[in-house]
């Protein structure tokens, strides 16, 4: 069997039933699907049941809560399968998922694949994909490449995804890296993994194509305050580039906890742009709509600032609306990021009054 597809779920008999017919309707057929359900109290677990005894591909396992890692691991030691998936019961991907990455298992029978998604919310979607360049990586060619990005690219351009369902791996390295993973991790599981992993495959291979669809939703953990978890995630990090003595690399450790501890304290923007946004009298415009900006709507609120638009791509053309001294562009995606700026400069618009977050500035 070449793959084994895990479900992790709890509470999510809304969505479920998409994620699994998703999986199901896959044109490749060699797979098993291990759906894992971490102690749901809702109809969750009833689901599991019946898609078990509609088809024999359909594994079930019910256990008591012990949360994402912990439901991770007890999947992967029920796997079959030469490679493993994970989906989240939220989400849901393309019926050629598997049919595609099976593809690159035949023609280079790499380590680790990791390609593209689609990040859903609310009416925005983006298309996702590593900041590295397609195709075939021996690790240490990879690192060279992940150092290029720490010192040529702004903040927050990501040389690989850090989330694991947009990942096959094989099931061996999968099983080392997630048993290996603190249990008390609660928020930034997938970027502890993602570079365990990039440290324990030898070859990887990097698609753009997307094959999944990351839904993020208004009631979702991503929007709570987990910055006490830093502290662990910091620890868990230092642990894995102490175990690979990955002195020449620890830059990129820096940055990825940098945009960490940023995304989850936009504040922090004020501090460090207190000579732009914080100016007496200086009328803002906020580009951007998700996550990001909302957050630091809500830190320029509380420090009087004045905000006198908020736009986005769809409607930028109101900014002539508008009398403004600077544009802060509130998005934490590097490659989105410079599509606006030339799109605000296409429209005529100084670059002096365009400003955003710089991986120095963090």
């Amino acid at each position: 069997m070449l793959f084994s597809v895990i479900v992790t779920i709890y509470n999510l008999e809304e969505y479920l039933e998409k994620c699994i017919d998703s999986i199901l309707m896959q044109t490749y057929r060699d797979f098993e699907i291990i759906l894992v359900d971490d102690g749901s109290t809702d109809k969750s677990g009833e689901i599991c049941d019946n898609y078990r005894k509609k088809d024999s591909r359909v594994v079930v396992l019910h256990k008591q809560n012990g949360g994402l890692i912990s439901a991770r691991v007890d999947g992967l030691m029920l796997a079959n399968g030469e490679y493993s998936i994970f989906v989240d019961g939220d989400d849901w991907i393309e019926t050629s998922e598997l049919q595609y990455v099976s593809e690159i298992i035949n023609d280079y029978y790499p380590d680790m694949i990791e390609f593209g998604f689609w990040k859903e919310y609310s009416d925005i979607i983006d298309l996702r994909h590593a900041g590295v360049a397609e195709g075939l990586y021996q690790k240490e060619i990879l690192w060279k490449e992940i150092r290029n990005i720490i010192e040529t690219k702004p903040c927050f351009f990501r040389a690989l995804e850090n989330t694991i369902w947009c990942k096959a791996v094989k099931t061996d390295i999968f099983r080392l890296v997630e048993n290996k993973l603190c249990p008390k991790i609660t928020w930034g599981e997938d970027v502890i993994a993602t570079y365990s992993l990039l440290h324990c495959v030898e070859k990887i291979y990097i698609s753009y194509r997307p094959l999944y669809h990351y839904v993020e939703r208004k009631s979702s953990m991503m929007h709570t305050s987990r910055i006490s978890q830093i502290p662990i995630i910091e620890q868990e990090m230092d642990s894995i580039w102490n175990r690979y003595c990955l002195q020449d690399s620890v830059a990129y450790k820096h940055s990825i906890l940098k945009n960490m501890t940023f995304l989850e304290e936009p504040q922090k923007v004020l501090e460090n742009y207190s000579s732009t946004l914080g100016v007496p009298g200086n009328r803002i415009v906020i580009f951007g709509k998700g996550v990001m900006a909302q957050g630091i709507i809500e830190a320029c609120s509380k420090k009087g600032i004045n905000i006198v638009a908020v736009i986005d791509s769809y409607d930028v053309d109101r900014i002539r609306l508008f009398e403004y001294d600077v544009i802060f562009i509130a998005i934490s995606v590097s490659s989105i990021v410079e599509k606006a700026i030339q799109l605000l400069v296409s429209m005529g618009i100084e670059c002096e009054k365009i400003k955003y977050i710089r991986y120095e500035d963090l």
